[in-house]
């Protein structure tokens, strides 16, 4: 928990100087890596007494579990090459990875800011629209 940036703040509709709950996460498949995450959550929605094993659960998981019903994302794609992007690398040398930079919405109110780093031929990304 921290005060967010003012890039974060604006992103998840929050007043300059509010505070964010933010996560680092690294995700596996066969002990192969998929993903880098880079999680904002607005603080607010959490308990003071925050139990971290509740971050084990998929995000939707996660606000079911508090009461908040997430009901829609706007998602942005992007290409990324960089040797910055993650921890615990072999090399930093420059990589391949395409964000999703998504704001998962509960009615008219950002709750959650979520960039995830996937790297690039290791993952498969669809999209559906249904109406």
């Amino acid at each position: 928990r921290r005060t967010g940036t003012l890039a974060e703040t604006f992103k998840l509709g929050l007043p300059a100087g509010r505070r964010v709950l933010y996560t680092e996460r690294a995700v596996y498949s066969d002990d192969e890596l998929l993903s880098y995450g880079y999680d904002r959550y607005v603080d607010h929605l959490f308990p003071q007494d925050l139990d971290e094993s509740l971050f084990t659960l998929s995000f939707m998981d996660i606000f079911a579990r508090l009461g908040v019903r997430a009901d829609r994302t706007h998602v942005e794609y992007h290409a990324v090459h960089s040797g910055t992007i993650g921890w615990d690398r072999p090399s930093q040398k420059p990589q391949l990875y395409v964000l999703l930079d998504r704001v998962h919405y509960a009615g008219d109110r950002a709750i959650f800011h979520a960039q995830t780093y996937c790297v690039e031929g290791r993952n498969h990304i669809y999209t559906t629209t249904t109406r």
